[in-house]
């Protein structure tokens, strides 16, 4: 079966029906999301489809870094997404429901500490 980019399928979760790995479709493609750790860090509930057939064509993206985490700068009301080395700006707070991002995970960061990261692609 050909992979191909999905973007319509972003803000998904998926995983093989009885394994532990979950991906989050981003840019159109799966991203592996390292650890339970990790996952706890973004999303408040365990909504993840297990449809093999839709997984199979998705393509296959970067994983996600250890412990990448929602923040935002004290003096703004902008969220990111920070998967070091890279820091992404969600474009508003609907990103933030159809990610199922927390928002009670989002950290409050000094504004030069968003600084020292490369920015990536705005989540939208």
């Amino acid at each position: 079966m050909t992979r191909k980019l999905q973007p319509d399928l972003n803000g998904q979760r998926f995983r093989y029906k009885g394994a532990n790995a979950v991906y989050l479709v981003d840019e159109g493609k799966l991203r592996h999301i390292p650890n339970q750790e990790t996952f706890l860090l973004l999303f408040g509930d365990e909504e993840i489809n297990e449809d093999k057939n839709i997984i199979d064509t998705i393509s296959l993206g970067k994983p996600f870094a250890d412990k990448t985490y929602l923040a935002k700068s004290g003096t703004s009301e902008d969220i990111y997404l920070i998967s070091p080395p890279r820091v992404k700006r969600l474009l508003n707070k609907a990103t933030m429901v159809k990610y199922h991002f927390c928002e009670s995970k989002i950290k409050i960061l000094a504004a030069d500490e968003l600084d020292c990261f490369l920015e990536g692609t705005p989540l939208e």
